[in-house]
């Protein structure tokens, strides 16, 4: 049954509040985890996969190796699809291939690998050769998620922070990326120097690592160092479809999938400190009605009716900032409320329940700490403190203390930073 908010919502004309219109704001905004865990697994030279799965619904994909096998395993478009987030083009040439491998049992040589938890989603990336329909064996690394007990292929570009892993998995050889996981020395004293700066305190900084990859790949190619520190092919990946230049020798491989237990081979866990960046964040920034580069938020009728607000001559929106966190999305909606005795500052927290925005309140003490924030601060403050260099010395001081070297801000440091300075804050947060 519809409820009565949702069919106002429905009928009203979503120009109600088009007198006022939005820009995109800056919206990089995290938490700092300091105990999280990488697991790092380097296979034996010994080891080798094959296609063993005669049907998709024979892949368990239980594990990011049992994912491999799957997608060399696939023998049409259908089942192709389903090994990936993305939508699969349906490539005829491929379907060709597919069809030449029946005569040449398909295999990958697993590499390295790395599986982490972020947003409450695990992830892991797999670096391997596989073989081709002609026999050659190319490089590859993929970036998987689990869902519903199965591992997925997602694109890396939907995500800068594990976009910018997968780049350096991609490039880097594999003994220098076990020396950059494990805090090992390659003898190259420019490369080691950089790795050192990545375990201060005992753990691997992630936002130091991939805020470095540029000066790390520019010792890399250096002729005389590229033997060691340079994957000496590039990446031959469906999602990117990007094309090896230079063939290798296949390793001696001995092992094959149909006996392998995965679970068995040992995991060195890697303390790591980062930034935890939200998902899918917008800033919107509510302007009247003169800017020619400004957007019409359609949402934002039915946001605030879903709040109770209906008497539309008496608000004043202000911002609206979106994020993906928890499995859900959330809105905090901040505006303004003419009253009897002046305009009284309204902070709202919503979240999506089967496509509607439903009011609640902060549940979970993520939620709480971003909610903190939006509701604590005026937009002043936010569009000073994500200025490059704020005129105000207490702002631009505490924008150098929460941003890290990914340009992303620590929502938990700025709230402290408010509080320890508050009353030199006073015009720019709320009482």
């Amino acid at each position: 049954m519809i409820s009565s908010k949702a069919l106002i919502a429905f009928i009203l004309p979503i120009s109600m509040w088009a007198q006022y219109k939005y820009l995109n704001g800056y919206s990089k905004f995290g938490l700092s985890i300091q105990d999280s865990t990488w697991y790092y697994t380097r296979y034996p030279e010994a080891l080798k996969v094959y296609a063993n799965c005669n049907a998709f619904m024979g892949c368990k994909k239980a594990c990011p190796e049992e994912a491999l096998i799957a997608m060399l395993s696939t023998n049409d478009h259908v089942w192709d699809s389903q090994n990936y987030q993305e939508e699969v083009r349906n490539n005829s040439s491929k379907s060709k291939n597919i069809d030449s491998l029946k005569t040449i049992k398909p295999y990958a040589i697993p590499l390295l690998k790395i599986t982490f938890a972020a947003a409450g989603v695990e992830y892991a990336l797999l670096k391997y050769q596989y073989t081709s329909n002609d026999g050659k064996v190319y490089s590859s690394c993929s970036l998987m998620f689990k869902e519903k007990e199965k591992w997925i292929v997602l694109n890396p570009k939907s995500r800068r922070a594990l976009w910018l892993s997968h780049t350096m998995f991609s490039y880097f050889s594999i003994d220098a990326l076990d020396a950059i996981l494990t805090n090992q020395k390659t003898g190259i004293q420019g490369f080691d120097s950089i790795l050192q700066k990545f375990h201060d305190g005992g753990a691997l900084d992630v936002a130091k690592l991939l805020s470095t990859y540029a000066k790390l790949r520019d010792i890399a190619v250096k002729e005389e160092n590229k033997k060691i520190l340079v994957e000496p092919y590039k990446i031959m990946n469906p999602i990117q479809k990007t094309t090896a230049y230079q063939t290798i020798k296949i390793r001696n491989t001995l092992a094959s999938s149909q006996t392998i237990n995965f679970k068995e081979f040992e995991a060195t866990a890697i303390p790591v400190t980062y930034v935890k960046q939200f998902m899918d964040q917008i800033m919107y920034l509510y302007e009247p009605d003169r800017l020619g580069k400004s957007f019409v938020d359609k949402e934002l009728d039915v946001l605030l009716i879903n709040v109770e607000e209906t008497k539309i001559d008496r608000i004043v929106p202000v911002f609206r900032y979106n994020f993906y966190a928890n499995n859900s999305d959330y809105t905090i909606l901040r505006y303004h409320k003419k009253e009897s005795e002046g305009l009284k500052i309204v902070t709202k927290l919503l979240r999506k329940e089967d496509r509607l925005w439903v009011p609640i309140v902060p549940d979970t003490p993520d939620i709480k700490t971003i909610f903190q924030f939006f509701s604590t601060i005026k937009r002043s403050f936010y569009e000073e403190v994500t200025k490059r260099y704020s005129q105000d010395a207490t702002i631009a001081s505490i924008r150098h203390q929460v941003i890290n070297k990914l340009d992303v801000m620590d929502i938990e440091k700025l709230n402290r930073l408010i509080q320890e300075n508050r009353s030199e804050l006073t015009s720019y947060t709320n009482e």
